[in-house]
């Protein structure tokens, strides 16, 4: 199988685009097993729990109900909010734990401004894709 990441195929991978999918499978469904008033609750964590929320709230006439853990609702570019709150837990437990994770996240940080640093994160964390 070949991994195309062109624009062209990217534009798929967006919550709209999910959602649109959940929909589908779901009339996809209704239809090959000839179920007639269904009730479907979607469920998720995390990601998939914003997908599971959205579409009850996108699709009420085909999602009965919505259970979604740990979802976030809110598009935000920097969830610091939520790494202080992890980091202060962090540190509670084990301050030295807490100072190399912090030193680690500033030096992967600092990696990805240079082109030789980008290569040598790809080889440390063994990327499979080239994102130069």
């Amino acid at each position: 199988m070949e991994r195309d990441q062109s624009v062209e195929n990217l534009k798929y991978l967006s919550s709209r685009q999910a959602l649109g999918d959940i929909a589908e499978f779901i009339i996809g469904m209704n239809k090959g097993y000839g179920l007639r008033d269904p009730v479907w609750i979607t469920f998720g964590g995390s990601y998939a729990g914003s997908l599971s929320l959205w579409a009850r709230q996108e699709y009420p006439e085909l999602v009965a109900g919505a259970v979604g853990s740990s979802a976030p609702l809110e598009a935000k570019l920097d969830f610091w909010d939520d790494q202080e709150v992890a980091e202060a837990r962090l540190r509670s437990e084990n301050e030295g734990c807490a100072s190399s994770f912090e030193k680690a996240y500033e030096e992967m940080s600092n990696m990805t401004k240079s082109l030789d640093g980008r290569i040598q994160l790809k080889k440390l964390l063994k990327l499979v894709y080239e994102y130069y």
